[in-house]
């Protein structure tokens, strides 16, 4: 049977005999409740039921809302005095009740949805559905704690690796914000591993095949038999700068990085020169290894909240 061609009936929970006003829900349940907990609850049916009814009106003539049983219930639950408060399990859930309560305007309402996404760890670890969620309604804290682990999930789905519900709720503005949010962090840790006055300056020194000519280097091993142009010194950074990016696009947590591009020696013979007598290296690995890992220390694992406006 269909639901329209379901007789309407009483929710056996919210069916008081003093109840002044019925609602009505979309799929057929009829609830008989209290005007003055509306009204204490609901800006909305404050100001809907301070109009005083026309006299061919009925008390039992129901209000339609849109909205199913299941969301009035728990709406119910929350605004009446019930000991305890209702558990929401799913982000379909969430999403219907701050619906309804931005709707009709309860406070209390989208409190009790805040905190149950929140402290539910269910429903916590789906940063993306989490950051979506907190971005429609403006809850600053949640959007910074919320959008790593939602860059970390987008970058999978960039990949094709995964998708998860709730992508489709967040608006251009949102994506661009992690993403912006992501390159604000490679940027960090490639900016620690540039040139910088911490380096040694390029030098002068004698070209042994021309001693009337100067040549200018950037790097003489301790032992003085290998050398490195400016220009080959600047490919071999730039060529670790792309890896540190790259396995950043892969991780954007940059958990292991120093331990896959260092300890693991992972892309090392795509960067790294090294002296064959006296085994020095450039860019000095142990350096590199304490710049990205200073980086990592001091890196924002939260989205500012200035940044999103």
């Amino acid at each position: 049977m269909d639901t329209e061609d379901k007789p309407p009936y009483f929710h056996p929970e919210y069916n008081h005999p003093d109840g002044d006003v019925v609602l009505s829900t979309n799929d057929g349940v009829l609830f008989r409740v209290h005007s003055f907990i509306l009204k204490v609850a609901s800006g909305f049916f404050r100001q809907m039921l301070e109009v005083p009814r026309a006299a061919t009106e009925y008390r039992d003539d129901p209000i339609p809302l849109d909205e199913d049983a299941q969301t009035i219930v728990t709406v119910l639950n929350i605004i009446y005095p019930h000991e305890d408060i209702p558990a929401i399990k799913t982000y379909k859930e969430a999403w219907a009740l701050a619906t309804a309560a931005d709707k009709y305007d309860m406070p209390r309402v989208l409190k009790t949805v805040r905190s149950a996404v929140t402290t539910n760890e269910d429903l916590r670890i789906h940063k993306v559905r989490l950051y979506a969620l907190a971005c429609h309604w403006k809850w600053e804290d949640v959007i910074e704690a919320a959008a790593l682990g939602a860059v970390d999930y987008l970058r999978a789905v960039v990949a094709g690796n995964s998708f998860e519900d709730g992508v489709d709720r967040l608006g251009a503005k949102e994506l661009l914000r992690l993403f912006r949010f992501h390159q604000m962090r490679v940027d960090h840790i490639i900016q620690c591993i540039s040139f910088t006055e911490d380096f040694n300056h390029p030098h002068l020194r004698m070209d042994p095949e021309d001693p009337e000519a100067v040549k200018m280097e950037y790097w003489v091993c301790n032992c003085g038999t290998t050398s490195l142009t400016v220009a080959d010194a600047i490919r071999s950074l730039q060529t670790l700068q792309d890896g540190v990016r790259g396995y950043l696009g892969e991780h954007p947590r940059g958990d292991y990085l120093t331990e896959e591009w260092f300890a693991k020696g992972r892309g090392r013979r795509l960067w790294m020169h090294v002296c064959g007598n006296c085994t020095e290296t450039f860019p000095n690995v142990d350096d590199m290894r304490s710049r990205i890992d200073m980086a990592l220390r001091f890196l924002p694992f939260k989205i500012p909240w200035s940044k999103c406006n």
